[in-house]
């Protein structure tokens, strides 16, 4: 007989755990909650696997601090001292000093296919839908004012 259980346990104490295994150079990997990074990667159904890096780029998915929240958005600006980030499927953004910033996705798995968030293929079809989204947005400030 097998026998299953689940263990609950808090955001802050999971990724608190995620934080060390990152600085201590590991590789970690689990399952995406929440639907802000639609439509690459889904709730409860995608898989990230993060490590560091020294420089962060645009375009990539980050795991960061913002009001003492842990989030998985893209990178969309970065200045000197500070980079913008955005969920695909947001239309507000987080500002972060680079202390704040965990890791990054490096690839994924969802549907049974592993994605490298660094192929020729993955980058065109990012490229393609934010420059969709950015039509979105921007009409939507033109419809709605200049409000966030």
């Amino acid at each position: 007989m097998i026998c299953l259980s689940k263990l609950v346990v808090s955001n802050q104490d999971f990724f608190e755990t995620i934080i060390e295994d990152l600085k201590k150079g590991d590789k970690v990997s689990f399952l995406v909650k929440g639907n802000s990074m639609k439509p690459f990667l889904l709730d409860g159904l995608t898989e990230v696997f993060l490590m560091k890096k020294d420089d962060y780029l645009v375009g990539d998915i980050c795991l960061f601090k913002y009001r003492d929240n842990y989030i998985l958005h893209r990178l969309i600006k970065q200045h000197k001292s500070h980079f913008i980030f955005r969920g695909d499927n947001s239309v507000f953004s987080e500002t972060v000093h680079e202390e704040d910033i965990y890791a990054y996705v490096y690839q994924y798995q969802s549907d049974e296919e592993m994605v490298s968030t660094a192929s020729p293929e993955y980058l065109k079809r990012v490229r393609k839908y934010l420059a969709k989204r950015r039509t979105y947005l921007f009409l939507r400030r033109l419809i709605r004012g200049n409000k966030r």
